[in-house]
């Protein structure tokens, strides 16, 4: 078997002269492989990331393998979520980039009509205050994620009022028996914290609901985060006013990125087919500091992402 760097050396010439797809057995890798070899010059660092790309074709594969009741497609996210971090890590922004072109929207879509479907399938309750919630939800612009936790918020509240009913009736047959009526002050008196407590939830889940379908963002990653955020019951009030001033300065940013966006778009209509060695400066500038900006919006993206679920997990 040939020497690591004497492979990467033949592999790369190999697929200079287009004749190879790839060291991996799934395309995606090998893809990745291919626009990655145009930035690392570094024999080292290519062997380092062969070793990564290599676990993570295993992984692929044994999420494939092991399919069962569809949930392949979440795998798959998280395995591409972990890539993208690996390539960042690796400061690889144009092969991520492309990476995210070719392969992410196509996965995101299956991955949402999916949920979507499933979600929306959903049965519906018996309690007509629930399904009241249930429809009002559907009905608003939430997302998969959102609507799942709404929806085992409903199913829990309707699990526990069940019981309750179930504990009324009891109580009622025992009064009728002229059981003691010591115990059954005490049973009376649980009834009615229960009953306290399944009104004080549904007037909970009804201001939820509510609160979700009101965002003071625009952006739609943002109003996402803070939807997350406002559905997770561990966060005190100033915890979200911190949580909200956070996600004000990400939206920001990404205001920041669009405007720089255009203003490389422009540039590249001013300066196209001119051979100025300027020109090609002017170009390397915006798509260094557009990289820059990328690679910084998304680790702030991160960090927002576990902040607002971290006291879920």
């Amino acid at each position: 078997m040939l020497p690591r760097p004497c492979f990467l050396a033949l592999f790369s010439l190999a697929v200079a002269l287009g004749q190879s797809s790839g060291p991996f057995r799934v395309e995606k890798l090998n893809y990745v492989w291919s626009k990655a070899l145009h930035h690392l010059q570094d024999t080292g660092r290519r062997e380092r990331l062969m070793t990564e790309l290599e676990k993570f074709d295993n992984l692929y594969l044994n999420a494939k393998q092991q399919d069962h009741h569809g949930k392949t497609i979440d795998e798959m996210g998280m395995i591409d979520q972990k890539l993208e971090l690996l390539l960042d890590r690796y400061d690889l922004p144009k092969t991520l980039e492309a990476f995210k072109r070719k392969f992410k929207s196509v996965n995101e879509h299956i991955h949402n009509t999916k949920h979507d479907n499933d979600v929306l399938r959903k049965e519906a309750f018996e309690d007509s205050r629930l399904e009241k919630l249930w429809t009002a939800a559907k009905n608003a612009d939430f997302n998969a994620a959102q609507l799942t936790a709404l929806y085992q918020e409903l199913k829990d509240h309707e699990q526990r009022l069940g019981e309750y009913e179930e504990g009324l009736r009891e109580h009622d047959h025992r009064e009728e028996n002229d059981i003691r009526a010591e115990k059954q002050g005490e049973r009376a008196k649980a009834l009615k914290d229960t009953n306290k407590e399944l009104e004080e939830n549904l007037e909970h889940l009804h201001s939820k609901i509510v609160k979700l379908k009101e965002t003071p963002f625009e952006n739609r990653k943002v109003q996402e985060l803070w939807n997350t955020a406002l559905s997770n019951r561990q966060f005190q009030p100033h915890e979200l006013e911190s949580i909200k001033m956070e996600l004000k300065h990400f939206e920001k940013q990404l205001s920041k990125l669009e405007f720089h966006k255009e203003e490389m778009g422009v540039a590249r209509e001013l300066h196209a087919g001119s051979k100025n060695r300027m020109s090609g400066d002017v170009l390397d500038d915006f798509e260094e500091r557009q990289a820059r900006m990328e690679r910084k919006l998304k680790k702030l993206e991160s960090y927002l992402h576990e902040k607002v679920r971290h006291s879920e997990l």
